[in-house]
């Protein structure tokens, strides 16, 4: 599966709320607390995600590789591969993963409204995240199984960006990681 994704700082978090609830569809809040692994030998990164909602805790582990493109325009998006299934005891896989060469490399937490829209190539996941540390930030994604559709996806994501007045300098185009390993620094 191939997840693009479009992600961009958000000034005013009550506006881009009313503006999400005039055109998608409300569909709840959840709680995300991420874990991230690395294996330097390998380059290989996965992910051990607790989620929460209002009904259910789940614990996911995701393998995703990860690349940020520019379009003509010089607007950043990501296009990810990612593979992920649901775990019944993370703390086994955590092990596995330390014992096989693997370093915890970082973590975030982010609550998270979310949205949803029917669109032409799948259903647009929207979501208003605060990132602890960082701040609010939109998260935009379709999930296809063709890539040869990523610009035509990537159109429709950066409409909804725009369709939330937040404008073209507010994208993102580095990864949390960088935005939180950026932060340490300039303590």
């Amino acid at each position: 599966m191939y997840e693009i994704e479009l992600k961009a700082h958000v000034k005013n978090r009550e506006h881009v709320i009313q503006k999400l609830n005039d055109f998608a569809s409300f569909e709840g809040f959840v709680k995300k607390e991420d874990f991230y692994f690395y294996n330097s030998a390998k380059k290989i990164t996965c992910r051990i995600r607790y989620q929460k909602t209002e009904k259910n805790c789940q614990s996911i582990l995701t393998y995703k590789t990860k690349e940020t493109r520019t379009d003509k325009e010089g607007v950043p998006y990501e296009v990810n591969e990612e593979i992920e299934t649901q775990i019944e005891n993370a703390a086994v896989v955590q092990k596995l993963l330390l014992d096989s060469g693997f370093e915890q490399s970082y973590s975030k937490q982010k609550e998270v409204f979310v949205w949803h829209l029917k669109t032409d190539y799948g259903i647009a996941n929207i979501e208003l995240c605060n990132v602890l540390r960082l701040g609010d930030f939109l998260e935009v994604e379709i999930v296809t199984e063709q890539n040869s559709l990523e610009e035509k996806i990537k159109e429709v994501l950066q409409k909804i960006i725009f369709d939330c007045d937040i404008k073209k300098d507010q994208i993102e185009n580095r990864y949390y990681k960088d935005l939180l390993e950026e932060l340490d620094k300039k303590k």
